[in-house]
């Protein structure tokens, strides 16, 4: 709308009161309007009650019924119409036949968990790997490959999985990089025995170390008790258990281990000198410990000097230790048949001490007692004989 002065003009060919005709269009003026004729189309357009440019084949049919138009810039062309098999159709300009894609179009009719393959003039439905087509069912079942390849696919077990299967070990193994062989688990790496162990091949074996026992658990160790356990003596004395093994033990005072460690023998206290007999005692061992004797001769007889009593004569060698000395050899009618030999074992029951001998002379290692009627007398030297060579 335009304003003159204050009248506002009026747009007739808005308001649709002109009198343009079809052929022309109208075109608003100051206070009026003009009718100018509309441009003609060029030849091969044409145009609709609308005004707008439209293909001649849109219009009508130009082309008989055998044969498809096909519209071109300003004209149209009729081409004779292809007739496309099942799975085909024309191509837009309707010279050959083109495959129809069943399966990106949605046109396939594949089950749940099939896979669509297009193919030319058709598609094919098939199952996903580990599946096969059941046609009764008409859907896609898991192949079971254990059963269908019993042996073939794993080394051990076989376990089926939906489309697939697993392989596994028994215990004892695991699984080999090829994720169907096995390999020996080395279990003795994880220490379960608590002492020993010994692998083996998909197990292992503990064992215990010497003088253990194993338990009824088969891992652990139990100390064998061999004193208690023992058929026989191991030790004469006492034997005392420590973890693994045994030790053989002696009496605290008066004996002391053999090499061969089982054995006690007796700590001879007057030769070794570790006795506490005064000088006019004489020391007698006995089995375990000694004694200390202290006797006097009667009339007529003298007790025969000790070693460190007799006087140092020139070539006469020393005497050692001082209770061994050479006395004479008594009359067998002196012995007296109820005396005892004295042993390792302690004093005779009679304290009586024998000693036998052959020659003129025998060794004597401690004081000699004898029982004489009823009672116990010193028997005295009346003559120490000493030979030597001056």
């Amino acid at each position: 709308m335009i304003r003159v002065g204050f009248v506002p003009d009026i747009n007739e060919c808005v308001q649709g009161v002109h009198g343009c005709g079809p052929e022309f269009d109208c075109v608003n003026t100051m206070g009026s309007f003009r009718c100018n004729p509309k441009p003609q189309c060029a030849p091969g357009f044409s145009k609709d009650p609308q005004g707008n440019y439209v293909d001649e084949c849109s219009l009508s049919q130009p082309c008989g019924p055998s044969f498809s138009c096909i519209n071109t810039v300003g004209s149209y062309v009729c081409n004779r119409k292809i007739i496309c098999s099942r799975g085909y159709h024309s191509s837009p300009d309707g010279s050959r036949c083109v495959d129809v894609d069943e399966c990106q179009s949605g046109l396939h009719r594949c089950g749940e968990g099939q896979l669509c393959h297009n193919m030319a003039g058709s598609y094919r439905c098939e199952c996903q790997t580990g599946y096969q087509y059941d046609s009764f069912r008409r859907i896609c079942v898991d192949i079971n490959e254990c059963w269908r390849y019993p042996g073939r696919l794993c080394a051990q077990t076989c376990e089926n999985t939906p489309g697939s299967y697993h392989c596994s070990c028994t215990a004892g193994f695991r699984l080999s990089g090829d994720a169907k062989n096995c390999e020996d688990v080395n279990e003795c790496l994880s220490s379960p025995c608590g002492q020993e162990c010994s692998n083996l091949y998909g197990s292992y074996q503990c064992y215990c170390n010497q003088g253990y026992f194993l338990r009824e658990d088969g891992h652990s160790c139990d100390d064998i008790d061999e004193c208690s356990r023992s058929i026989g003596h191991l030790c004469t004395y006492k034997c005392v258990n420590v973890p693994g093994s045994y030790q053989c033990a002696c009496p605290e005072y008066g004996y002391s281990m053999s090499p061969n460690g089982r054995s006690c023998r007796d700590i001879d206290e007057c030769a070794a000198g570790t006795h506490n007999c005064s000088l006019s005692e004489t020391c007698y061992n006995v089995q375990g410990g000694y004694r200390c004797l202290s006797f006097d001769c009667p009339p007529n007889y003298r007790r025969p000097l000790r070693a460190h009593e007799l006087p140092r004569l020139p070539g006469l060698p020393n005497v050692s230790p001082p209770h061994h000395l050479l006395l004479p050899q008594l009359p067998v009618q002196h012995r007296h048949p109820g005396s005892d030999l004295p042993n390792r074992t302690g004093l005779p029951h009679h304290r009586g001490d024998e000693t036998v001998a052959s020659g003129d002379f025998h060794h004597v290692s401690r004081p000699d007692l004898r029982r004489h009627h009823g009672a116990y007398v010193n028997r005295c030297l009346t003559l120490l004989r000493l030979r030597y060579v001056a």
